[in-house]
């Protein structure tokens, strides 16, 4: 049992009752359990949070290479769209999309691992070896998400369109809002999809989460057990509390995101440039709060997982 008391990168002296680590695999559970609780349920989550990432910058990876992929991408696209400015410019996209969208979801399901064996170097839990269905689980749940983004994704972009002026495929694409007045006009649409894809984003990341942390035994009664079971957890007390922190910080983050797509930010050099330069900082952020947004949310959401 001893091996079990590193978790979460606590020495075993750091638990006063584990501190010999004498004791029945039950009462072990039920001690470490509580001392977990009193890490977590708290607002150090973001501090214990930032020392998972501190020690683990693997977790960093994968995001990163995502950054290199959709600037590659997105710059080569409105490269082209600039320099070949029709409708009938790259007819493929939607396989492009397909693609991207198979990309996105290797790169989440593989963080999510990463990001649970970081936390759980020594698991207490017993880990399924039906992995199709975990994946399949996974799969399912991120496509309904991709599915709610490209709603809200097409909304955002409808409002932005409606303050511009010139109606050629690339100013449609790339075009940023530069007067106060279009800024003002734009924040009450604003406001409305940074609490929507904000208040989306957690909810099926921690679904997510739960799918791949809370089962023991992993078929697909999983897919509405997790969502009745992440239902009972936000309206909880202590979990309910640590939230709401990530949503105004999330929120936060996703209003700077919003003004990179839609708001000029820096006097413009071109529009090519600003969009592009823009588009960049977007990645960069997304690139350091996505690893601490999953972090956080298995903080929040493991303590659960012992007596399931």
């Amino acid at each position: 049992m001893v091996r079990f008391c590193y978790y979460l990168k606590f020495n075993v002296t750091k638990i006063p009752e584990l501190k010999f680590c004498k004791l029945s695999p039950k009462l072990f559970q039920v001690l470490l359990h509580k001392h977990v609780i009193g890490v977590t349920n708290n607002r150090s989550i973001f501090r214990e949070a930032i020392y998972v990432l501190y020690g683990n910058p693997i977790l960093f990876l994968l995001p990163s290479v995502g950054l290199v992929i959709s600037v590659t991408i997105e710059a080569a696209f409105v490269v082209g769209l600039y320099n070949n400015n029709n409708q009938n410019y790259f007819p493929s996209v939607n396989i492009l999309i397909t693609s991207l969208f198979f990309v996105a979801f290797t790169i989440i399901y593989f963080q999510l691992l990463i990001t649970r064996n970081a936390i759980l170097k020594r698991r207490l839990r017993v880990v399924s070896p039906r992995h199709g269905t975990e994946i399949l689980l996974i799969f399912v749940i991120y496509s309904i998400y991709a599915l709610v983004i490209v709603q809200i994704g097409g909304y955002e972009g409808a409002v932005r369109k409606s303050f511009l002026v010139d109606s050629d495929r690339f100013s449609l694409y790339v075009e940023k809002l530069k007067t106060s007045a279009d800024v003002i006009a734009i924040i009450p649409s604003g406001i409305a999809i940074i609490m929507f894809s904000t208040i989306f984003s957690i909810i099926f990341n921690s679904w997510m989460v739960l799918v791949l942390s809370r089962y023991q035994d992993m078929n697909m009664h999983v897919f509405y057990q997790s969502l009745k079971d992440l239902i009972g957890i936000i309206t909880h007390g202590e979990e309910m509390k640590n939230m709401v922190w990530m949503f105004v910080l999330t929120s936060a983050v996703s209003v700077l995101e919003f003004t990179l797509a839609n708001i000029a930010i820096l006097p413009e050099p071109s529009a090519l440039q600003l969009y592009i330069f823009q588009f960049v900082i977007s990645g960069i952020i997304e690139l350091i709060y996505f690893p601490f947004f999953l972090t956080c949310l298995y903080l929040i959401l493991l303590p659960r997982t012992y007596f399931r």
